[in-house]
This record gives structure tokens, sequence and C-alpha cells, in this order.
């Protein structure tokens, strides 16, 4: 009996990306509902990795897209909304990125990171 490696979870969002959120959040829920997949690394945190790659590589629009997607699958995530709001700052999308850490704010009142990037962003516009 061969067993075969599920597809990591960053190559099915990677090729996912192009089609938009909604395709993309289809695939992750797909994925994660997969039940030989319920052993692997946790897929929050390795999406949210393939979001800073993404940022790393000036891939804003795409990391936003990552990020959207994490905050969606994972609404109970303060370090979701977190990220989803540092890919809004990179893009100069100052409301979206302060509404993003209000959020995290809101699902992590310590989250000191949140409560600073605000103040910065308000000050900034």
């Amino acid at each position: 009996m061969t067993t075969t490696t599920p597809p990591d979870i960053l190559e099915v969002l990677k090729a996912t990306l192009p089609r938009g959120v909604q395709s993309t959040v289809d695939a992750y829920q797909l994925y994660v509902s997969n039940p030989a997949h319920k052993y692997l690394p946790d897929p929050e945190q390795r999406v949210n990795s393939l979001g800073y790659q993404l940022l790393s590589a000036k891939k804003v629009q795409d990391a936003i897209q990552v990020f959207e997607v994490n905050a969606l699958v994972h609404p109970k995530s303060s370090n979701a909304y977190d990220s989803l709001a540092e890919g809004y700052a990179d893009a100069g999308e100052n409301q979206h990125a302060i509404e993003a850490y209000r959020k995290s704010l809101e699902l992590n009142p310590g989250n000191d990171n949140a409560k600073r990037m605000i103040r910065e962003l308000e000050q900034g516009k």
C-alpha cells in the first residue's frame, strides 16, 4: 500500500490566489475539512507565514488577499486581523488597516502592537 503526501496548504492557496478571495477561502476550507489533513501543521500559522512571504516579496495585494482569507476562516484570531492590518498599512490603505487593528484589539485587548499602530495611523491621516 502506498500513501501519497497531501499537497501543502500553501501550494493550494498559491494556486487559487489569481481567482480571488472567495476561491481561496473555498480551497482553504476544503483543504482543512479533509480528514487526511487533520494532523498536518497548523494551517492558520502557515497561511499567515505565506502572507508575510508575499509582503517581503513586495506582492502586497497578494499578501492582503492571503491575510483576508486567514481572517475569514479564523474570525476569532487576533493575530489574523493584526497581520491583515499590517498588509493594509503596507499598501497605504490606512483606514482599512485601522479597522483591522481595531478588530484584532477587540479579540485581544492586550495587543499593544495594535494600540500603537492605530495611534500612528490615525496621526498619519
